[in-house]
């Protein structure tokens, strides 16, 4: 049963882009629409904003 939860939580993981002419301009915005298992890929850049990740059990990883 708990190999069943298992595959339900990454089958509906997403991958949310966050930069200049991506899905999300701030990491912030990402992580508020993001959900548990969801990965934030941030295009290279600086991006000066205080991050929370309330509590969501998520990847935050650049992509250069």
């Amino acid at each position: 049963m708990l190999y069943t939860l298992l595959l339900g939580t990454v089958a509906n993981a997403e991958t949310l882009t966050v930069g200049p002419s991506a899905d999300f301009a701030t990491i912030s915005e990402a992580i508020l629409t993001a959900s548990d298992g969801d990965t934030i890929e941030v295009d290279p850049g600086t991006y000066e904003e205080h991050i929370n990740f309330d509590g969501k059990a998520i990847t935050v990883r650049a992509t250069g």
